[in-house]
């Protein structure tokens, strides 16, 4: 994803490993270290689940069965 941040421009590359419960990012740009710094928040570090209300449907049926967030948040590693 491609970013425009206060300190200047940035891309951001993320990779899943569900497999072994890792996320992997790589940041190219003057804006590197604001973006990795970022990305707990951007992947839902954040997140309160419980203040999400979604309208009737299959996601808040989802949202139903799956209450709140995984107990342990995903390991994190940079690739400059």
């Amino acid at each position: 994803m491609a970013h425009l941040p206060p300190c200047g421009t940035g891309t951001l590359h993320i990779t899943a490993h569900p497999a072994d419960g890792e996320i992997a990012a790589a940041a190219w740009g003057t804006a590197t270290e604001w973006l990795v710094h970022r990305l707990p928040t951007l992947l839902g570090a954040d997140d309160t689940p419980d203040r999400l209300v979604l309208p009737p449907g299959t996601l808040r049926e989802a949202q139903r069965r799956n209450p709140g967030r995984a107990s342990e948040p995903p390991a994190w590693s940079w690739t400059p």
